[in-house]
């Protein structure tokens, strides 16, 4: 009977061990798709990072872009503000009124090119 006895307590022992080493493979497993699911989300978080800061970067651009422009109307209109000032005031404007005139026509020209490339209206202020 000892014989039985053996036998059983090392199919016994063989069991828990094939059951210890198959659960550990899964708790190995679980974490391993666990660890992996937030690496994935970090990625995925990347992504949307560059996504957004690519976007940022864009209207950054985007608006440096419509200050150089605005900067390029006001001056124009500040030399014609200047000229009707001196005019009003009575002082003798000689011809800065058609150097004035030339360089709002210019801005106003510069601007309808610059909305229309914006907005793709080709006819835009055409008719001047």
């Amino acid at each position: 009977m000892s014989e039985v006895l053996k036998i059983l307590r090392d199919s016994v022992i063989v069991a828990l061990g094939g059951g210890l080493v198959t659960g550990a493979a899964f708790i190995i497993r679980a974490i391993y798709i666990k660890r992996r699911a937030k690496v994935d989300k970090r990625f995925a978080l990347y992504a949307k990072l560059d996504e957004l800061l690519t976007e940022n970067h864009r209207l950054l651009m985007e608006i440096g872009g419509d200050v150089r422009c605005l900067y390029h109307i006001q001056m124009p209109q500040l030399e014609a503000l200047e000229v009707s000032l001196l005019a009003l005031h009575g002082e003798e404007i000689n011809g800065n009124v058609g150097d004035a005139i030339k360089s709002v026509r210019d801005a106003k020209r510069a601007i309808n090119e610059w909305l229309s490339d914006k907005t793709g209206c080709a006819s835009m202020g055409e008719a001047d």
